[in-house]
């Protein structure tokens, strides 16, 4: 590669400091090495994510280029960079952002933070150097470029104040309603704001009559005529809106959810009970979102399946390059490389390809599935990672009789994840204990483990799709945060549910529910306790 006629043998002094930062190690060390490539002029250091990031440049100094991954854990690279910004003689002279796809805003971000340029993985290391070769260039012409002008700041703009204003006064309609009581000039600025406002508001007396609507919820009924004074006709096409409002006046609390229009749009409805009996509705139209979410399922479904060719294609070559001729050993450290990524690739694929069939509501099987035998099968499968680490699989307590109507393959799926997730974040010589029980007509099944833990701010976000943990031993482990996410989505999709329990240094349990198939003449004592797996 050319360098446009730089003379890096020739080093910028003092040296060009350059930080990649990449939370994914074999793409951090790999752009590291190629730039460090460059001439001795250049000294790069890397980091696997922003805090570590900071931790470099608080003690090594600022980096004079940042190279960095957008969607990070814990902290996404625009924070890192604003974070830089924020340091004293933290800023960089050149910033690169790398981004597997372009969000929206992310053009606006950048040059707010005077980023000088954002890449689209994958980047070839290739053209990663030669950026960074253009920057040398503009810093050795601009010499001393420690006195390069200030970064010049752009302020994001706010909501005009009337506008800001205006919102308050909808919020405020939306959450106490008893604000009708006011006087009569604040009533007239109010009947203002909600007439005025882009999504529908209903208001249904304590009989559920119709008593009050807005210009866009007049829209809402094109071929029905809702009249002021009446309640909506049933089979009319309103049912799952009728069930909702039902339930809060039921419950006397406020309710959300989806209900679907007679013309098939679909509306994300807030509902809230007000003194008298009545409810205050607020219809906000996501028939577009539904279908953009609808579509992206689909081409994510279409992607993944695609992938799996090269990927077989490049998992399989890898190995039979080992079988051609004797390789050094930096040959063989890239192919171990090679091999390693693909594998965690094809999972990432696989793993993608079970949610989108989850969020499309592809039918699953509907058997008799012996829970219990599942339970057994899997544990013994992982029992052989248990005992390389030196861990105790063991199973407490089993009730023999546990049968569920569901997908077998999905509820091993399940099982493999949770258990499989048991072995990896317990440390060598921990204890992971199992169990099956009956409790309230559910099969409830127990995973138990000695291992790190999971901090309290983490667990309300633990289920959510590529969600990991990057405290306490777990930024070791490798994973795609989506384990969990599916264990969740098979346990909704049979009626089930999973939660979990952790503290940090004790362990975790992970606790799934599935309905049980009721059957006779369940012995009182038909369960096994105490069983080994491994040791």
């Amino acid at each position: 590669m050319q360098n446009r006629g730089m003379n890096l043998s020739s080093p910028v002094s003092p040296r060009v400091k350059i930080l990649v930062v990449d939370d994914h190690p074999n793409t951090a060390v790999l752009l590291a090495r190629a730039i460090s490539q460059l001439g001795t002029g250049v000294e790069v250091v890397s980091a696997t994510s922003g805090r570590q990031a900071l931790e470099r440049v608080r003690r090594h100094g600022a980096a004079d280029i940042l190279i960095t991954d957008m969607n990070m854990p814990e902290m996404t690279g625009l924070e890192l960079i604003e974070k830089l910004h924020e340091q004293p003689g933290g800023c960089p002279t050149f910033s690169f952002l790398l981004t597997a796809c372009d969000a929206p805003g992310l053009k606006a971000a950048a040059r707010r933070l005077d980023i000088r340029e954002v890449l689209r993985k994958p980047v070839h290391p290739q053209v990663v150097c030669q950026i960074v070769s253009q920057a040398l260039e503009e810093m050795e012409q601009s010499r001393p470029y420690q006195e390069l002008e200030t970064q010049k700041r752009f302020r994001i703009p706010v909501a005009d104040g009337q506008l800001a204003r205006e919102a308050d006064r909808a919020t405020i309609a939306h959450d106490n309603p008893q604000i009708y009581n006011k006087p009569e000039s604040q009533q007239g600025q109010l009947a203002t704001v909600l007439q005025s406002a882009a999504d529908a508001i209903l208001m249904f007396d304590a009989g559920a009559r119709l008593t009050l609507v807005n210009l866009a919820g007049q829209k809402l009924f094109t071929d029905y005529e809702a009249k002021l004074g009446q309640r909506l006709s049933a089979g009319a096409g309103y049912d799952s809106f009728l069930q909702l409002l039902d339930q809060a006046r039921l419950f006397n609390a406020p309710i959300s959810g989806e209900v679907v229009w007679p013309d098939q749009r679909v509306f994300s409805a807030s509902i809230t009970p007000v003194p008298g009996g009545g409810c205050f509705v607020v219809l906000h139209d996501v028939s577009r979102f539904k279908e953009l979410e609808k579509v992206k399922n689909e081409f994510v479904a279409t992607a993944s399946h695609d992938l799996r060719n090269p990927l077989t294609s490049i998992i399989g070559f890898s190995l039979l390059i080992q079988q051609v001729g004797p390789l050094n050993d930096p040959q063989n450290d890239f192919i171990q490389r090679i091999q390693y990524a693909a594998a965690n690739m094809s999972e990432l694929v696989e793993n993608l390809l079970n949610l989108t069939k989850f969020d499309l509501g592809v039918e699953t099987r509907r058997d008799k599935v012996d829970v219990m035998h599942l339970l057994w099968e899997v544990a013994g499968e992982i029992g052989f990672q248990a005992e390389m680490k030196g861990q105790s699989l063991t199973i407490e307590k089993i009730e023999l009789d546990t049968k569920v109507l569901g997908d077998a393959l999905q509820i091993r799926q399940a099982l493999r994840n949770l258990i499989g997730n048991a072995v990896k974040y317990t440390p060598a010589g921990g204890v992971i204990r199992l169990s099956l029980e009956h409790e309230s007509n559910m099969a409830k099944i127990s995973i138990k483990d000695t291992g790190y833990g999971i901090p309290s701010s983490d667990l309300p976000h633990i289920f959510d799709r590529f969600y990991r943990v990057r405290d306490n031993g777990h930024d070791q482990i490798d994973g795609n945060g989506l384990g969990l996410a599916i264990v969740k989505s098979i346990a909704e999709g049979h009626g089930g549910d999973v939660t979990v329990e952790s503290e940090v240094g004790q362990g975790t349990c992970f606790t799934l529910k599935l309905p049980l198939v009721q059957t006779e003449n369940i012995s009182a004592n038909s369960h096994i306790t105490e069983m080994k797996i491994r040791s």
